[in-house]
């Protein structure tokens, strides 16, 4: 049953499983975190959680924009894989609403803890994630962004965007998840530290029941938006605008075709990347 007091909250990722290790170097780890905080930020999203792995990321963010953020992070980091010598193609990310409170904390801790699977150390000692930021004493690290001149800001992060200039950075130009984690807030979604620390030890079962599930949402995710991909260039060529700006009936006509030429069959995910109700694809020819 959903539950209103965590409306707005999303868990965002990226597929562990694939060959490719997008994130190998700190410099890639670096670029990918600073990519969250600036993309949460132009998007007006707030984050909750992250952590950025070899072949991965993990984030929990809160607000009415998801699509575009993961628009703007999936077209950065794209942008920086296909600038390096062996290009990797295209980011994807899959996003999946969370409907319970206890869901909620689930996946908070799941992302806190998501380094164990590789990381020796305690999952706060992990410095690719929110490190020591909950329940703990926080100090005041880096320098503000305010300090920088744009230039400096530009050099360090690859972003002409204005952010606020109370952020802190690192001397190795990370944005500080201090600047832009409201630790508090995630402190008295738990209520006490024992409350965090009892969810801190997911069961082994449970964990593994959570990565099958991950994976079998991004790849449903990852095929409707092939299929949207798909529907977009036909529906250019079609009609020379986009499919969103189409007419009920346009959309309709296109799907009839797609299936007409065995590229999509009658499902709901397809129904989703036209941008169609379930019933609509049941009466197409």
């Amino acid at each position: 049953m959903y539950d209103e007091s965590v409306k707005g909250y999303w868990h965002i990722y990226s597929d562990g499983k694939k060959a490719d290790i997008p994130f190998s170097s700190d410099e890639d780890k670096k670029y990918a975190m600073n990519s969250v905080a600036i993309c949460a930020y132009a998007s007006g999203m707030e984050v909750i959680c992250l952590e950025v792995n070899d072949t991965h990321l993990h984030t929990v963010l809160h607000g009415d924009s998801p699509q575009e953020f993961n628009a703007k992070l999936k077209r950065r980091i794209t942008t920086r894989e296909n600038s390096k010598e062996t290009p990797r193609g295209e980011f994807f990310l899959a996003a999946d609403p969370i409907n319970t409170r206890e869901e909620l904390l689930v996946k908070i801790i799941y992302t806190f803890r998501n380094c164990l699977d590789f990381f020796k150390g305690a999952p706060w000692e992990y410095r690719w994630g929110v490190g020591n930021l909950f329940f703990a004493s926080r100090k005041k690290e880096g320098m503000q962004l305010g300090e920088l001149s744009k230039r400096e800001r530009y050099r360090m992060l690859e972003c002409r965007l204005d952010l606020p200039t109370d952020w802190r950075i690192d001397n190795d130009g990370l944005i500080l998840p201090s600047s832009y984690v409201d630790a508090d807030k995630v402190e008295r979604l738990f209520g006490s530290v024992r409350a965090f620390l009892a969810f801190l030890f997911v069961r082994r079962d449970d964990e593994a029941h959570m990565k099958q599930q991950f994976s079998k949402n991004y790849l449903e995710q990852r095929r409707i938006e092939d299929m949207r991909q798909h529907a977009n260039k036909m529906s250019h060529d079609r009609y020379g605008r986009s499919l969103k700006s189409l007419t009920l009936d346009e959309r309709l006509a296109l799907g009839s075709s797609m299936l007409r030429n065995g590229y999509a069959s009658r499902c709901e995910s397809f129904a989703k990347a036209l941008l169609l109700t379930k019933e609509d694809v049941d009466r197409l020819l």
